[in-house]
């Protein structure tokens, strides 16, 4: 029983010194690890895209005017997760296959 105790102590000892051991000063993390990438993408920058027909090159150019990292085009009745992601570009195309709608998230 008694040497049960000890070895119950010591992995709480050794869980507790693990939780203060401390991350780097912001200052000392890479300066580009965050720098580079805005928070969200931007729909402002492409309302000339709207009405026009969608394709792989409309969308690769509207995700890097939006400065998003991520693009999908959605066509009418398209399956689609419904998770947000700021860094998403969503090029919405209606039953003509045009934009009629640019989204983030």
């Amino acid at each position: 029983m008694h040497s049960r105790r000890i070895f119950f102590s010591a992995i709480l000892g050794t869980a507790l010194l693990a939780g203060c051991a401390s991350s780097p000063a912001p200052s000392e993390q890479p300066a580009h690890a965050s720098a580079a990438i805005p928070e969200r993408c931007s729909t402002e920058p492409l309302a000339d895209l709207i009405g026009k027909p969608g394709s792989q090159e409309l969308l690769d150019q509207a995700r890097q005017r939006s400065g998003a990292q991520r693009a999908r085009m959605l066509k009418p009745d398209d399956m689609m997760t419904m998770d947000y992601d700021s860094q998403r570009l969503n090029v919405d195309l209606d039953e003509q296959g045009r934009v009629y709608r640019l989204s983030c998230g």
